[in-house]
């Protein structure tokens, strides 16, 4: 089995991890989830952007969902 790493997480070795998607469609529904997912005891999160219908239209919107991600405490 191949080995990835992603930021302090090593998918493939040790205890398998938790992965969740987040499919919402607009921007306050991801900051809501993001915020929620944030809570639970999970390892990664999949941002699911060809669900994301106002990224798509409005790069503002990306921008500052991916900005919450990269540092959870910016958008809180």
């Amino acid at each position: 089995m191949k080995i990835c790493k992603v930021k302090n997480i090593t998918i493939g070795e040790g205890m398998p991890k938790v992965c969740v998607p987040v499919i919402n469609r607009n921007h306050q529904d991801i900051i809501a989830e993001l915020m929620r997912l944030e809570k639970l005891d999970i390892d990664l999160i999949e941002l699911r952007i060809d669900y994301f219908a106002d990224l798509l239209n409005d790069h503002q919107h990306a921008d500052a969902v991916l900005q919450l991600v990269r540092d959870p405490d910016a958008g809180l």
